[in-house]
């Protein structure tokens, strides 16, 4: 505490004046200022326990499953619908359907980006 008393200024040590108070002559309550703590940072991030290889392929996993589903999905829920309503010809499994029903999609995707590529080729 006599550290206090030495400066003169009557505010404990680390500290900042309150410049905005001294330049108007008005004491820091009155200029709005306040001083509060920063939040403090998390110690300990929430997947940070988890081997880096083990991370990456799940995130690469993660990636790859929800492209697969964007892929594989529509064909699959396309072909179980069909199965409900008795739309198979015999000898026609699930796994077929939806194997056709994503190279059909492939192809559609092929031959749309081969038309974008012409008409940009055309300009």
């Amino acid at each position: 505490m006599e550290r206090h008393s030495r400066s003169g200024s009557g505010r404990p040590p680390g500290l900042l004046p309150d410049r905005v108070a001294q330049v108007s002559g008005r004491p820091a309550e009155a200029s709005g200022v306040r001083y509060e703590r920063a939040p403090s940072a998390p110690t300990e991030r929430v997947g940070s326990y988890i081997p880096w290889p083990l991370r990456l392929a799940l995130k690469l996993g993660l990636a790859l499953a929800v492209m697969a589903g964007g892929l594989f999905g529509p064909s699959f829920l396309d072909c179980r619908k069909r199965r409900e309503e008795g739309g198979f010809y015999y000898g026609v499994t699930m796994g077929a359907c939806t194997r056709q029903g994503t190279f059909d999609q492939i192809a559609m995707m092929q031959r749309r980006l081969e038309d974008v590529a012409r008409a940009i080729g055309a300009r």
